[in-house]
């Protein structure tokens, strides 16, 4: 192009041999610092003749100079733009006015015809998976975020990311032992947060750095949309250069960046003296896309010439993505900037967006539908689909499974190996990028086996985050294995590094939360890849599929097996999730269901003080058994007595769910009952007192047997008797308030067997939470599997909550701590129901 290339002016070449003399260089040595092989550009630099652009602004980055110090630079006259001051018209002249006006009007055009090639570059959603018609990007775009500083440049230790993990204001919430699952976002949160188009107007050269699909090219694209439309920075023009479309000549000297913009503006008729003057002037917004996506043989040579095109044009404002991994390149005067994950706000406008889009002839349903797909989302079951939205093609997937269903699949593994599809091939595969990968020689078998060594290692010790150092080994191990690896240790070592960074680089499985520290990009994916390693392994353990459905009853299987490791950790919050997958990765599930109840039923069986409370459990089961299934009955007292909810109840026995029986009814209302009296005792109140004189009166709404009824209505009448002012109720609690209430459980025991004071420790209370816990996980891992046999589930149910020590101890009879041998009730209570009951005879 006819302004392509720069010479030294007089004055300028004086300075410049002042500068070369300084040094003492030859120019040998000053075209070898250029990346010249020959010094002919650098003797027409000294001689005044002009030289390509890019190598003129190089020679005088090497003598550190001013390169626009040093140019004999042509004179523009200036191009007006909303953002520039007007002349006032009483002193501007004829001729100024004229030649503004007619660049005001060229500058318009310019803007009209690049709208329209914006458009057809920008107007869609990026490569949109599995969609049968283009998704237009206005319909769908979210505004993002950025992270002030890039993760991998912070120089932490492992403690200070777990600390700041445990101190995330979602991991108070989780369960005694469960992972934070929000890890990576709780990294962010310790990071400043700006809105990404607030970030444009601040920063004139920017740089955003972001995970596979996080939204860097839909940002890039949105941003272009808004400029050529003119409701972002008036005062530009947008060029959008996708870099993985840039033809790489083995030219000497050429300029392949320039040459792509030239080439786009030359096709709509612009000049390139004309889109010189536009770069001089700033008056252009440079969008430079995925620089990750050129091939690595030229990206040294495409960094270089980014570089001299922000030093050639400082007023032209840039902004270049790329994915994390790769900032091993230094981008001098870019703000660098990285990609945050979106929140609950983003995804829920994501959502409405996209089922918007989807049915776009029907608002009512698509609004509906939203609303459906962010409930259950949010349902505590779903976390680990949940934490998959914070990356927007994940939540794209998401979308597109609940459409078809209008749930979420129960299977989650197939949903997790979809995602996983997404990143490590089918992202860049619909984008048509090849990328030459560091480790082509690694098959897509070999990348998920290393991924699956590393998520196994790191999941077994409890880590959620791992030091290089520690991930290079397991590398190491896996590639010394295949056949032609080189025994070589520090060859290996080398070959590792290079895995770890393209893992991270192409397919964002991995993150560097920190210099050198790296944890998986979402806990989800590593607990399944853990849950896929179990599986091949215990496959592999076997020499025949079915050897693997007898583990649990052959007694040869060494006790290391997979899946009886695996069982072992039933009682392990944190391993819940894998141990799920696990069951549904199984061809049939059946032994490692049978081995997880053999262990929590071991578990509690070492409980010997526990025995009386399941003895009463299964007595209360046989009274209804003839209602419910027994496993379903034993869950209802359970949950009465502790108060957990009747979930596992319910999964146990739908009919349960949908009917309860005036029978249990009633002891779930006498069980409230007993729970209100004392929480009044506690802190008595008048309405309090009025509250539980009603709730006594049970007759309205239950069958009651003649002298239950009795008793319940002269507990009533005493209570009612002092609740006529706060003095006497205050009074009463404190000198008969808990006498009334053993009246109360003494009734509740002796008229329908519930009520018991099992004086349950706190060791207790703790160990019988995570067998109901533990249970109930067990019943919908073995309801959720397609692959159990019958007799499996019905075995399974027929042990549930049931203790296999011996209950024939006292004769066959239901004991509790209140009644064991030796020990009477307490003489009062004894003496209260037997005088209450006086006339029932």
């Amino acid at each position: 192009m006819a302004k392509r290339s720069l010479k030294a002016s007089t004055a300028g070449i004086q300075r410049a041999k002042q500068a070369f003399e300084r040094r003492a260089w030859t120019q040998e040595y000053l075209a070898s610092a250029v990346g010249l092989q020959t010094r002919q550009s650098i003797w027409k630099f000294f001689s005044g003749r002009p030289i390509e652009r890019h190598l003129f602004i190089d020679i005088c980055f090497q003598l550190d100079l001013d390169w626009e110090e040093i140019a004999d630079l042509p004179r523009f006259e200036p191009i007006v733009s909303e953002s520039t001051p007007q002349p006032d018209a009483a002193t501007a002249s004829p001729d100024n006015s004229t030649i503004l006006a007619e660049q005001q009007t060229w500058l318009e055009q310019v803007r009209s015809q690049v709208a329209s090639l914006i458009q057809n570059q920008c107007g869609v959603v990026p490569a949109a998976l599995d969609l049968e018609q283009p998704l237009p990007l206005s319909q769908i775009y979210t505004d993002v975020n950025l992270l002030e500083h890039l993760s991998s440049h912070r120089w932490l230790e492992l403690a200070d990311l777990q600390n700041a993990t445990n101190d995330s204001p979602t991991h108070s919430s989780l369960l005694d032992g469960a992972p934070s699952r929000d890890h990576f976002q709780s990294g962010q949160q310790q990071r400043t947060v700006i809105p990404a188009l607030e970030a444009i107007q601040h920063y004139n050269k920017l740089a955003i750095f972001g995970k596979p699909g996080a939204g860097k090219t839909t940002f890039l694209q949105h941003l272009a949309l808004l400029c050529s439309q003119s409701q972002l920075h008036h005062a530009y023009i947008p060029i959008f250069i996708p870099l993985r479309n840039i033809e790489f000549q083995p030219l000497q000297d050429a300029s392949h960046l320039m040459d792509a913009i030239a080439k786009q503006w030359q096709s709509l008729g612009v000049s390139l003296d004309r889109l010189e003057t536009l770069l001089q002037q700033g008056n252009l917004l440079i969008l430079l896309d995925g620089f990750d996506e050129v091939a690595q043989s030229h990206r040294g040579e495409l960094h270089l010439q980014i570089q001299q095109l922000a030093a050639a044009y400082p007023h032209t404002p840039m902004v270049m993505t790329c994915r994390l991994g790769i900032e091993d390149y230094h981008f001098r005067g870019f703000t660098l900037m990285e990609m945050a994950d979106f929140g609950w706000p983003q995804i829920e406008m994501f959502v409405q967006k996209w089922f918007a889009s989807q049915y776009s002839t029907a608002a009512d349903l698509a609004q509906e539908k939203a609303k459906q797909f962010l409930e259950q989302l949010q349902l505590h079951h779903h976390q680990p689909i949940r934490e998959l939205a914070g990356t927007p093609i994940l939540l794209h997937l998401l979308c597109l499974v609940f459409t078809e269903r209008g749930t979420f699949p129960k299977k989650r593994s197939r949903l997790y190996q979809n995602g996983l599809d997404i990143l490590l091939s089918r992202w860049d595969n619909a984008r048509g990028i090849q990328r030459d990968l560091v480790y082509s020689n690694l098959s897509l078998s070999d990348r998920i086996n290393i991924l699956s060594q590393i998520a196994t290692t790191f999941f077994e010790q409890g880590k959620q985050f791992f030091e290089k150092n520690e991930a290079i080994p397991i590398i190491m191990d896996y590639l010394a294995a295949l056949p032609n690896s080189s025994v070589d240790p520090e060859t290996l070592w080398l070959q590792s590094e290079e895995v770890l960074r393209a893992i991270v680089l192409h397919h964002g499985l991995f993150v560097e939360q920190a210099r050198d520290i790296y944890s998986f990009s979402h806990l989800t994916f590593q607990e399944y890849l853990t849950a896929r390693k179990i599986f091949t392994s215990a496959i592999t353990r076997n020499a025949a599929l079915k050897t693997v459905t007898s583990i649990a009853t052959n007694l040869f299987v060494p006790p290391i097996h997979p899946l009886q490791h695996l069982a072992a950790r039933v009682l392990d919050i944190r391993w819940r999730e894998v141990i799920a997958l696990t069951v549904e990765l199984l061809p049939n599930a059946d032994s490692l269901l049978q081995l997880m109840q053999q262990r929590i039923d071991g578990w509690i069986s070492d409980y010997s003080s526990l025995q009386d409370f399941f003895c009463w459990l299964e007595g209360q089961a046989e009274t209804i058994a003839h209602l419910y299934k027994p496993a379903a009955a034993r869950a209802f007292y359970f949950s009465l007595v502790q108060n957990y909810g009747f979930d596992l109840a319910f999964a146990c026995d739908s009919e349960l769910a949908l009917d309860v029986t005036p029978e249990l009814a009633l002891d779930l209302e006498l069980m409230r009952i007993l729970h209100q009296a004392k929480n009044f005792l506690a802190t008595p109140t008048l309405q309090q007192g009025f509250n539980l004189c009603f709730a006594l009166d049970l007759n309205p709404r239950f069958e009651l047997e003649p002298c239950f009824g009795q008793c319940l209505h002269e507990l009533s009448k005493q209570l009612i008797s002092v609740v006529h002012s706060q003095e006497a109720l205050e009074n009463w609690c404190g000198h008969q308030g808990e006498h009334w209430v053993e009246q109360l459980r003494s009734v509740l025991v002796e008229y329908r067997n519930i009520g018991h004071d099992w004086q349950f420790n706190a060791a207790q209370q703790a160990t019988l939470s995570q067998f109901y816990q533990a249970t109930l996980f067990l019943v919908r891992c073995y309801q959720g599997a397609s692959q159990v046999s019958v007799p499996t589930r019905l075995s399974l149910e027929e042990r549930l909550l049931r203790i296999s020590a011996p209950v024939a101890a006292h004769g066959g009879e239901v004991s509790h701590p209140a009644f064991l041998p030796g020990r009477d009730r307490p003489a009062v209570a004894k003496k209260s129901v037997s005088n209450m009951t006086s006339g029932c005879a």
